[in-house]
C-alpha cells in the first residue's frame, strides 16, 4: 500500500508512484495531474536524415544569396541564388571545406557546372576557391554584352574567385560562337571573357574560328 500524498497512476501495464524518476521505461509522469505519457524518445532515422538534408538545402541557399562574390558568373547572375545537387555531400563548417560527389551539378543564373566531384573552399560565408573533377567537368555561362553561352570543359577546373579566373587543366576546350580553343591548359578571365591557352613543353594551342558577317563586330 503506497502511504504518501503521491498518486498512484498506470503506467503501461503497472501502478506506480507518480513522482520524478519513479517510473522507469518510456514514461513520464505528473504528479499534479497523475497523468502518464510515453517519454519522447530519439528522433528515428528518416526524421535526423530528413532535418539534415532541410539544413544542407537551407545553408546553401543562405550561401548563394548571401556571397558577394560572383561564383563561376556573370555579374548578372551573382545576386541569383545558387542551387547545388549531388548523391552526397561533407559538408565542414569547421574547416569550411564542402565537398560534393556523385551526378554533381551547380547552377546560378545563367551558369551550370557538371562534375562527378566538386570540392568549394568556403570563407566567411563566401566560396574562394573550387576544384571541379569530371569526365569531363563542364561549364557554361552567358558573359556580359555577349548573345551566346561559353561553354568549357576539362578534366579538371580550378576557380578562384580573387581574380575571377577558371583554369582548365587536361583536355581542356573552350568555345563560344563557334570558335573553340583546346588545350591541355587553358586560363579564362571570366570578368574580361579573355582565353589564354597553352602551358608546358609540346603543349600545341588549337584555335578554331569561325568567319565573321561582314555586318558583325
Amino acid at each position: 500500500m503506497i502511504r504518501s500524498p503521491i498518486s498512484a497512476t498506470t503506467c503501461g501495464s503497472r501502478p506506480w508512484a507518480c513522482a520524478p524518476g519513479s517510473i522507469p521505461g518510456n514514461w513520464n509522469c505528473s504528479p499534479a495531474s497523475g497523468a502518464c505519457t510515453p517519454r519522447p524518445g530519439p528522433p528515428d532515422r528518416m526524421t535526423t536524415m530528413f532535418s539534415r538534408l532541410y539544413r544542407l538545402t537551407l545553408s546553401l541557399l543562405v550561401l548563394g544569396c548571401a556571397s558577394n562574390t560572383p561564383v563561376l558568373a556573370l555579374s548578372s547572375d551573382r545576386d541569383q541564388p545558387m542551387h547545388i545537387e549531388a548523391d552526397h555531400a561533407d559538408i565542414n563548417d569547421q574547416t569550411g571545406v564542402h565537398v560534393y560527389t556523385g551526378n554533381v551539378v551547380v547552377t546560378q543564373g545563367s551558369m551550370r557546372l557538371t562534375a562527378d566531384h566538386l570540392t568549394l573552399q568556403i570563407e566567411a560565408g563566401e566560396i574562394v576557391e573550387g576544384v571541379a573533377l569530371g569526365e569531363p567537368a563542364t561549364y557554361k555561362q552567358r558573359p556580359d554584352n555577349k548573345d551566346q553561352d561559353v561553354f568549357a570543359e576539362s578534366l579538371r577546373m580550378e576557380y578562384y574567385a580573387g581574380d575571377e579566373r577558371i583554369v582548365l587543366i587536361e583536355q581542356a576546350e573552350i568555345t563560344q560562337a563557334g570558335d573553340v580553343f583546346r588545350s591541355e591548359r587553358i586560363v579564362y578571365d571570366v570578368a574580361r571573357d579573355v582565353v589564354n591557352a597553352g602551358e608546358g613543353k609540346g603543349d600545341r594551342v588549337r584555335i578554331i574560328l569561325q568567319p565573321r558577317n561582314s555586318g558583325e563586330e
